[in-house]
């Protein structure tokens, strides 16, 4: 079950208010479809009515919110679209203005939805094979692996150069199967906008009303990201949209209905089911229960930081452990350098690992710096020492830049950075400067310390400690 009790319950909601319209709508087809067609919603093969300006301003409304709703998800979904954004913003682009240059050909909704559909059942069906093959279809088409910077080098067991030319071109066929749907998904609303903007008689109107409709498109699929809501709530206001625009058959209405409930189905019970997702703001959060309360948390479905159990507890019925983690933890190792850490600057504070260390090395001040959420309230709620509880810990909603340069000079004892740099845009695909290098340059200059320490695994993070109390 979902620890979001609210989001499952409005998804039921929407589910089955769309279910009781849906059977209504087919009960009293009649008298509905005189009804909606007297409003001039539906589409029929007459030139634009009266409510023009309502069409206009529902298809910019339904193009804005499907792009970045597109943008979002299958860059979280499927890595490689995570690194090149642009590729799904010329795909939705292409197919926007091929359907603006075919205005007056005949507009399929249905295939749009079908569309949508065939993406969701192509990325979220279950089975192995599939989520394997996309997963790896960056490091296929780049011919290494993408995940050299995070842990050992897996190039060297990669196959022969001819078969990787032959997976090569099975990952670009992949490639392409997930881009022509999207151009065929955002064809329909080109078609309706373009069929409108040549028939206005006012274009600035035309213009302003497709400018309102493209800007309240953006603002909702943001005020839904900013609820966390996951992506079945998304996919079905995109799918009710393009439901509205279908032609009031009772065919199409039903086929439509039936690729909505198959979508959400695959989104909401298709998900990996070895830990409970999250959708943030800003990522997917997937937790894995690891035992004696530790977790996993993988971001975009891949590893990223853990929630760690370093209780007095757990490391008495681990004394091995509790001694490792004294001298080489990478959470209390870079506390054991400064000279007192009474008060303490954490950015990036993730799930609470870094705030917990600094209480035990008796800080009394620790101002913890983290820009999602969602990951704050895994620390409150999961983390075993409890360190967001403690009334030494001063959490800060923010970005770690944005805090930097906007807070009233302060001094500190320790400053300890976490991973601040995007995660996807940390591979080989990018010319990016690792911004957690940038970032020492600017804030710290001499006599500034920088710690790096040494962690199993092949890991290499940087702990920084502010200027010397001296």
């Amino acid at each position: 079950m979902s620890d979001r009790p609210v989001l499952d319950l409005l998804l039921f909601v929407l589910v089955g208010c769309s279910a009781l319209l849906l059977a209504d709508l087919y009960r009293d087809r009649e008298r509905w479809k005189k009804r909606l067609l007297k409003m001039g919603l539906f589409e029929t093969n007459e030139q634009p009515s009266r409510s023009a300006a309502l069409r206009l301003l529902l298809a910019s409304f339904a193009a804005l919110f499907t792009e970045i709703m597109m943008i979002r998800w299958i860059g979280t979904e499927v890595r490689i679209f995570a690194y090149f954004q642009n590729l799904t913003l010329i795909a939705c682009f292409l197919g926007f203005g091929l359907g603006c240059y075919w205005a007056q050909r005949r507009i399929s909704m249905l295939l749009s939805a079908a569309s949508m559909a065939f993406l969701v059942a192509l990325i979220e069906a279950p089975g192995k094979l599939m989520k394997s093959s996309l997963k790896g279809l960056s490091a296929t088409l780049a011919f290494r692996s993408d995940a050299d910077l995070w842990v050992s080098p897996l190039s060297a067991g990669f196959p022969g150069k001819e078969t990787q030319v032959l997976l090569a071109l099975a990952a670009v066929l992949i490639l392409i199967a997930l881009l022509l749907p999207l151009v065929v998904v955002m064809l329909p609303f080109g078609q309706i906008v373009g069929r409108y903007f040549n028939a206005a008689r006012n274009p600035v109107r035309a213009y302003s009303l497709n400018l309102l409709g493209s800007v309240a498109g953006i603002w909702a699929f943001a005020g839904l990201a900013f609820v966390s809501a996951p992506p079945e709530l998304w996919f079905g206001v995109a799918f009710v949209v393009i439901l509205l625009f279908m032609p009031f058959t009772s065919r199409r209405w039903v086929l439509g209905a039936a690729l909505l409930a198959v979508s959400l189905g695959l989104l909401h019970f298709g998900r990996n089911q070895g830990g409970r997702v999250f959708w943030s703001p800003y990522q997917k959060l997937e937790v894995q229960d690891e035992g004696d309360e530790n977790y996993n948390v993988l971001v975009n479905n891949t590893g990223y930081m853990y929630i760690t159990n370093l209780s007095a507890d757990y490391m008495a019925r681990h004394p091995g452990l509790a001694a490792s983690v004294h001298d080489f933890g990478p959470y209390d190792s870079p506390l054991c350098f400064a000279q007192k850490s009474e008060k303490v600057l954490i950015v990036g504070a993730g799930g609470g690992n870094d705030a917990a260390a600094a209480l035990r090395h008796g800080a009394k001040e620790i101002d913890a710096v983290e820009i999602d959420p969602v990951v704050l309230w895994l620390g409150k709620t999961l983390h075993a020492e409890h360190p967001y509880a403690s009334p030494r810990v001063h959490l800060i909603l923010n970005d770690a830049r944005a805090f930097l340069r906007g807070a009233a000079p302060r001094t500190y004892d320790v400053i300890v950075f976490g991973l601040l740099d995007s995660h996807t845009q940390f591979s080989d695909f990018s010319n990016m400067r690792p911004d957690n290098y940038v970032t020492r340059r600017r804030v710290f200059a001499p006599p500034a310390r920088c710690i790096q320490t040494m962690i199993p695994y092949g890991y290499l993070p940087s702990r920084q400690l502010g200027r010397d109390p001296d």
